[in-house]
């Protein structure tokens, strides 16, 4: 499963590729800028889904399993060029998304947040291996992790530098969830 962003597509498809080894739910934006995806391999692809399009930066797809759902939301975050507002819109609507989970749920938050979260451990939501100092974009996420129970996976895994980030700004691409089992390097 890989989430991307900023796909510069847009309107919305689902397509198989390579002859249904993979495939690609997309969501595009009305600016070329925004646009997220979900790309899944064959066995992931065949379970049944539902989509929930909900703009050009947000995307959540549920898979109804036994004995807890799966709830993968894709999300892309405004950059700093926006205001702080639109950053916390986004969050609530995250949010009443995952306000409509019955019962059991595994998530899954995938995608380009655009925010720093430092080195500094916070218990169940920040590891020890963060990078940079912490800004305001980085302080919403983590007050998001912490109001939804939810921790930052990637800061749980000790890698070098340029593994941390993907962008030299510092802002960066995280993968959050509501457990850190399973987790894994890649």
């Amino acid at each position: 499963m890989l989430g991307m962003t900023e796909v510069r597509w847009k309107d919305q498809g689902d397509i198989n590729i390579n002859s249904g080894d993979y495939r690609m739910i997309y969501l595009g934006g009305h600016e070329t800028q925004c646009g997220v995806t979900l790309l899944l391999d064959k066995q992931t692809s065949q379970a049944k889904v539902e989509v929930d399009c909900c703009s050009g930066r947000l995307m959540v797809v549920r898979w109804c399993r036994t004995p807890v759902d799966l709830l993968v939301v894709v999300v892309y975050m405004p950059t700093s060029d926006h205001l702080d507002e639109e950053v916390e819109e986004l969050y609530e609507r995250i949010e009443e998304k995952l306000a409509t989970c019955k019962g059991k749920h595994y998530l899954l938050v995938l995608g380009d947040i655009n925010a720093t979260v430092e080195e500094e451990k916070i218990l169940n939501v920040v590891g020890n291996y963060g990078l940079g100092k912490r800004n305001t974009r980085g302080e919403m996420l983590v007050d998001f992790c912490m109001r939804n129970n939810l921790m930052i996976t990637n800061l749980l895994l000790k890698k070098g530098t340029l593994g941390k980030y993907q962008e030299t700004k510092g802002d960066c691409s995280w993968t959050i969830s509501s457990s850190g089992r399973g987790i894994r390097q890649v």
